[in-house]
């Protein structure tokens, strides 16, 4: 989940700067306006990342099994937010297994390697 909160400022500061840029127009209602909602996506972003998911919706958010995050958990390699019996997980200590929360279709399609791809380019390189 750490590349969803990466990518969330930057985002955030992409906006920004196109608000600032609105301000630097004339534009200081509709800068205003952007930066409040900008203001409200940072919270409500915020609020969800830090909020507590159970092994069952961490296990969908994150591509693990919920056995192997409970033992994580376990081990103290993830912190728990809930109870000993009742493991919790805050999304922002979620792992994110390889390959797993990018939906091919929203990325560009010049930066996609496909695995078949990846695994001729190590077989062929010298």
């Amino acid at each position: 989940m750490a590349f969803a909160m990466r990518a969330m400022d930057v985002a955030l500061a992409e906006a920004r700067e196109s608000a600032a840029l609105l301000r630097e127009w004339g534009a200081h209602g509709q800068a205003a306006g952007a930066e409040r909602a900008l203001e409200i996506v940072e919270r409500r972003f915020r609020q969800l990342m830090l909020e507590p998911v159970s092994l069952v919706d961490a296990a969908a958010e994150s591509g693990y099994s919920a056995d192997h995050l409970g033992r994580l958990v376990r081990a103290g390699t993830i912190p728990t937010a809930g109870l000993p019996n009742a493991p919790r997980i805050r999304r922002c200590d979620l792992p994110s297994r390889p390959g797993h929360g990018i939906p091919i279709d929203t990325l560009d399609s010049d930066s996609v390697m496909l695995r078949s791809q990846m695994a001729r380019s190590v077989v062929t390189s010298s």
